[in-house]
């Protein structure tokens, strides 16, 4: 998330006393994304989130106030001509007649900044074509002065065009948008919106004018952490259910017996909320009958088996996941998260390097700031189409960490069972044939768990 973003979501959570709260760090944590995210969840919240936010600081663009804008030999603009303006906080107006220029200069500054004009670039190559003044077409060059907060003086930006060059073969004179770290905040926060662009907005209907403007106000990415959250809460929220479900009988088992670590385990339990420390620590405890018969039976009575409600509840998981990993092979979307790295690597090679020939294909002059902008434009939207695959490697991982949970050896205790006259050999042989099944193949391994749990159910029971 923009750096700027993150910190006005962390001064509304201080505003309301969210600090305190462990959920609080959950928020912030998908504001930068699903990896500190799952660092989070995964227990590591302090030091994930105050590496990350000190980043973010260190990331602040410069704040700067516009001073003037000079622009020659562009659109109705010849000889050149400058516009100033009273830098500083506030609104200002720029009002003339029709064919005075106001848009030549608020155009000229887009271009300037950008390297683009977002009213023409959807248009056909024929709107693209008379932007060149028809009576002074060279010189053509756009200039901005900017007092920078923090220093002294004025910085000038300045975008040139050899004569004959189209609209997006410019050349950066002095200091650029990169410079002063503006890129990243110029294609999340666009600060331009033409009459007719702004009038179109409306036109659209609400859905259109609400996805518009969450766009130009950069909170596309507020959606994005809010998904992250929804998406990382369900599994959770199934969980605790099934949790409780499972816990209610076992509770009133656990009330007949005559076990003081039953009775405690069930103090612990028994309330709205539960006290998992006590649980734990009770079951780490020895049992002093354990070197017995009595110990023995008794683990033998407490043994936890698979059960075929959980196998065909996971096998379920798994095809789904099987079922939405090949709908999604040979998609844009399965292409996308890929092609966006690819981008995102050709980004940083250009800020680090600038203008010049691709160094994939060779191709003379291929990397230019017109290319920047189109790239990092497609880089977002691609991003946009990977949040599937994010989401099916996560449901994925999800799928594996739970079939961990569930194929473990059969318990040591088993082969005590002759101590006691018990004959455990074939619930062995049912319980190390579905423990054992290979886990490589998503597809297999579901028709492997449906096959093997019902001998390893039957030898359970028996």
């Amino acid at each position: 998330m923009d750096s700027a973003l993150l910190r006005i979501v962390e001064a509304r959570l201080d505003a309301d006393d969210a600090g305190d709260h462990d959920w609080a760090m959950l928020v912030l944590a998908a504001c930068e994304g699903p990896e500190a995210l799952d660092t989070v969840l995964g227990g590591a919240a302090h030091e994930a989130r105050d590496s990350t936010a000190a980043a973010a600081v260190e990331g602040e663009p410069l704040g700067a106030y516009l001073r003037s804008i000079t622009v020659e030999g562009f659109r109705g603009i010849g000889p050149a001509r400058t516009l100033e303006v009273q830098p500083g906080p506030g609104l200002t107006l720029v009002i003339g007649r029709n064919g005075s220029g106001k848009s030549s200069f608020a155009e000229g500054l887009e271009i300037l900044l950008t390297a683009s004009n977002w009213r023409w670039r959807e248009r056909s190559s024929v709107w693209r074509q008379g932007w060149r003044n028809l009576h002074q077409p060279s010189p053509t060059t756009v200039a901005g002065e900017f007092a920078i907060e923090g220093q002294p003086g004025t910085t000038k930006l300045v975008r040139q065009w050899a004569d004959g060059a189209p609209l997006e073969h410019s050349e950066v004179r002095g200091t650029s948008v990169a410079e002063l770290g503006w890129g990243a905040a110029l294609e999340t926060y666009r600060p331009f919106l033409s009459y007719s662009e702004l009038g179109s907005m409306f036109d659209a209907g609400p859905t259109a004018l609400h996805d518009r403007l969450s766009s130009i106000l950069g909170l596309g990415e507020l959606d994005v952490a809010q998904q992250l959250l929804k998406e990382a809460r369900l599994p959770r929220s199934k969980a605790l259910t099934v949790a409780k479900n499972r816990l209610a009988p076992l509770l009133e088992r656990m009330s007949t017996l005559a076990d003081d670590r039953a009775a405690r385990v069930h103090s612990a339990l028994k309330g709205r909320t539960w006290d998992l420390l006590t649980t734990a620590d009770v079951l780490s405890q020895p049992d002093d009958g354990s070197a017995g018969e009595t110990g023995i039976l008794r683990s033998l009575a407490n043994l936890s088996t698979p059960t075929v409600e959980e196998t065909l509840g996971l096998t379920e998981r798994i095809v789904d996941v099987v079922a939405r990993r090949a709908a999604l092979a040979g998609t844009l979307a399965g292409e996308a998260s890929l092609t966006a790295g690819l981008l995102r690597q050709a980004l940083a090679f250009h800020d680090a390097h600038g203008d010049g020939d691709c160094p994939v294909c060779g191709r003379e002059a291929a990397i230019d700031h017109a290319w920047r902008a189109d790239a990092a434009a497609k880089a977002s939207q691609l991003e946009a189409s990977a949040g599937q695959v994010r989401t099916l490697e996560r449901e994925e991982r999800m799928v594996l960490d739970r079939t961990a949970q569930l194929l473990v050896d059969p318990p040591a205790i088993l082969e005590r069972a002759a101590e006691v006259g018990m004959d455990t050999a074939d619930l062995v042989d049912a319980w190390t044939a579905y423990a054992e099944v290979p886990r490589d193949d998503l597809p297999k391994l579901a028709d492997e768990l449906e096959r093997l749990i019902e001998p390893l159910s039957a030898a359970a029971d028996e």
